[in-house]
């Protein structure tokens, strides 16, 4: 088994980190890997609701010292688990990246080599399809996407035990893998076995299938990238949107960009409604996106934030961009995201909302989102650079 590291974009050079479970795919990597990476680290994870968790993480323990590979350990406490109620599988595997990551940040690894064989892309693509994920679910799991990267994606489960036996390695089953309540264990013990039946060697016709469909994929993105370019701005990303409507799929073409932050087809459908109109929403479960006139605004939710609290004088001379036509440079003041409730008083005992100024600016969304105020004794003074109450303004 001769695995072409430089497919994946991986050098000798490169500090790397093996995510092992003590299974047979990344027992496998690890003991190709060693040889290969003098910069070499492994971690084993704990999902904690598993028996012979314990004795897995010994066991990658122990290949790691025969291996002089430095050995990283992290535990999912039981109680994560006790009240939770959505998908175990998805859960798990969100943990499983957060912890990577972690650790990659922690000690400096380049890269993290994942274990995932070719049967994994053949589970996935039927997984995805079950699931009604589209094109982008037919290519399944993605050699490359940083910092991950998964080697072992030319060979089947066959060929790695074949490997593993030949070359004396020890593994450990995991007991969960049989547990067929899972969806991925059900289609690997009961679906894949029809579908082989049925049609032999259908496993490596699905395999190709999804080689294939990964360069359609990659060359629709770029198609759509060009027509439809996602565009830098403070608070995320615009799209405009003049012209879009009119195009043939137009609804397919912006669900090719979206589709990557969340949002649904029906969504995109509905944002092409709006256009024209303003500060209309959509979210997904970490984005929004907000149409302002042939504008489509993208960008995080915004998080209610103080950025400084200090004199003026201090700011100006140590903080930020110099803020100059404020009366009193000495008094304490607070900079902060406006928030809902936020009232300026405009004229002697007259106010208004920051939510309702903003608009008479000509700013809307995400836009209006970032404003900042100026806040000093409790009473605003500022919003932004577009007002600054009278009792500060100097002359």
């Amino acid at each position: 088994m001769k695995i072409s590291w430089e497919k994946v974009g991986l050098h000798p050079q490169q500090k790397v980190l093996i995510g092992c479970s003590g299974g047979v795919d990344s027992m496998a990597l690890l003991h190709s890997a060693a040889p290969f990476f003098p910069k070499i680290g492994a971690v084993y994870i704990h999902h904690g609701w598993r028996k012979n968790g314990g004795q897995e993480m010994e066991h990658v323990r122990r290949a790691c010292e025969e291996l002089h590979v430095p050995f990283h350990f992290e535990e999912i406490p039981p109680s994560h688990w006790e009240d939770f109620k959505g998908s175990w599988e998805l859960e798990a595997r969100e943990l499983r990246y957060q912890i990577f990551q972690k650790i990659v940040d922690h000690h400096g690894y380049d890269r993290v080599l994942l274990g995932h064989h070719r049967d994994d892309v053949v589970e996935t693509v039927i997984m995805n399809q079950l699931r009604g994920t589209g094109l982008s679910g037919m290519k399944g799991i993605p050699p490359i996407r940083e910092p991950f990267a998964r080697p072992l994606m030319d060979f089947s489960k066959k060929e790695l035990i074949h490997f593993a036996q030949k070359n004396g390695i020890s593994w450990m089953e995991d007991e969960s893998n049989n547990d067929t309540r899972f969806l991925r264990n059900s289609i690997r013990h009961r679906l894949i076995p029809i579908l082989e039946e049925i049609q032999p060697h259908s496993v490596d016709s699905i395999a190709r299938n999804a080689w294939f469909m990964g360069l359609q994929n990659d060359l629709m993105n770029e198609l759509v990238d060009e027509k439809l370019p996602l565009q830098k701005c403070n608070y995320g990303f615009f799209i405009d949107l003049s012209g879009v409507k009119s195009m043939k799929n137009a609804p397919m073409l912006l669900f090719m960009v979206l589709r990557r932050y969340g949002f649904s087809l029906e969504q995109c459908q509905d944002v092409l409604a709006h256009i024209g109109q303003k500060n209309v929403r959509w979210h997904s479960k970490n984005w929004q996106v907000v149409v302002v006139d042939q504008i489509l605004q993208l960008g995080k939710f915004p998080s209610e934030e103080v950025f400084f609290e200090g004199t003026l004088q201090s700011w100006n001379e140590n903080v930020g961009t110099p803020i100059f036509g404020f009366v009193d440079h000495q008094k304490q003041l607070i900079i902060r995201s406006w928030k809902a409730g936020d009232r300026m008083e405009y004229a002697p005992g007259k106010h208004k909302k920051v939510s309702d100024f903003l608009p008479t600016k000509g700013v809307y969304g995400l836009e209006k989102d970032g404003v900042l105020v100026v806040e000093c004794e409790g009473k605003l003074i500022a919003v932004g650079t577009l007002w600054v109450h009278a009792d500060w303004r100097s002359q």
